[in-house]
């Protein structure tokens, strides 16, 4: 059985720059800041949970992707 590859997207989480989780707008914060307070929407959140969320959705995208790629007939 041949079988076509299939693309697995890379995200790459720079520890440094957040985005918001609400509405995607993306600002530096430091380490020792505990709750992420976004400068655009207003979200203030525990910034470990915005990161989970975060993470969250783009592994559900690459899923969905990789659900949605038409198959071969054999």
């Amino acid at each position: 059985m041949d079988q076509q590859p299939f693309e697995i997207e890379e995200t790459i989480l720079d520890k440094d720059l957040k985005q918001c989780s609400t509405c995607g707008h993306k600002q530096e914060i430091e380490l020792k800041q505990r709750t992420y307070n976004c400068k655009n929407c207003s979200l203030e959140l525990d910034r470990d949970y915005n990161s989970s969320i975060n993470i969250k959705a783009a592994g559900t995208s690459a899923l969905k992707k990789l659900v949605e790629q038409p198959v071969r007939a054999a």
